[in-house]
């Protein structure tokens, strides 16, 4: 669809940003808990959502494979699906060669960890 041709009605828009800037921090906070996963309740609490807002989200997350529920526990972890998304994300230390800050690593990584071979 061009930009500016929106036929939606305004809150159908900030109904559907909301949808997932809410999943976005579910996954936020699924990931600060690591590979042990969060539960539902503790996940609800930290985003700021109801029971049933988070599980409908989560869901969702499920079926697309970001998000994988334990059968053991019943606590939620990143899935499959965010490992493929972060392969093929930019690599940020690679860009940093574009802003000058290759010479500045080599520095840090040869005064902890011994000589890196190269040259700045």
């Amino acid at each position: 669809m061009l930009q500016g041709m929106n036929h939606e009605p305004e809150a159908e828009l900030a109904t559907g940003a909301q949808t997932v800037d809410r999943a976005c921090e579910l996954l936020r906070e699924i990931a600060r808990t690591g590979g042990r996963g969060i539960r539902l309740l503790d996940l609800c609490n930290a985003a700021g959502l109801s029971r049933p807002t988070a599980h409908r989200i989560l869901r969702s997350l499920q079926m697309a494979g970001l998000v994988q529920q334990s059968t053991e526990n019943r606590r939620y972890a990143l899935g499959s699906g965010m490992f493929e998304l972060g392969l093929a994300a930019p690599n940020p230390i690679l860009g940093m060669d574009e802003v000058g800050a290759a010479p500045m690593v080599i520095v840090v990584g040869d005064s902890i960890g011994g000589s890196s071979g190269a040259t700045p």
